[in-house]
């Protein structure tokens, strides 16, 4: 006997039109589970999508997240912290410099 071939599923990146119009069949024919089996789709990914077209309409489709979720790096939140406070401090140098610079060419600084 040969061993049972697995078959790898296609995925599909369905547009957010695409997918109001499979929400709204599913309404229609109140059956949501053979729209999931005809169009491969996981019942809790439709259930998400639902929700996002309930709250939002198709603009809310549109704006899914694709892909993976970016992980918060501490480290590069505190080196980001940091260079905001390295920017602040140039700021503040830069702005004294120029004043001390007009103060000294006016003459303002005489002993």
């Amino acid at each position: 006997m040969q061993d049972p071939v697995e078959v790898k599923r296609k995925r599909t990146r369905r547009p957010p039109e695409m997918i109001a119009e499979l929400i709204m069949e599913a309404e229609r024919n109140q059956n949501q589970a053979a729209i999931c089996r005809r169009e491969n789709i996981q019942p809790n990914l439709f259930s998400r999508w639902k929700t996002k077209f309930k709250e939002a309409g198709v603009e809310g489709l549109k704006n899914l997240k694709r892909g993976r979720k970016p992980k918060n790096d501490p480290k590069v939140a505190n080196l980001e912290r940091e260079l905001a406070q390295i920017k602040s401090a140039f700021v503040d140098q830069t702005v004294e410099l120029q004043l001390l610079k007009k103060s000294v060419s006016s003459g303002y600084m005489e002993t």
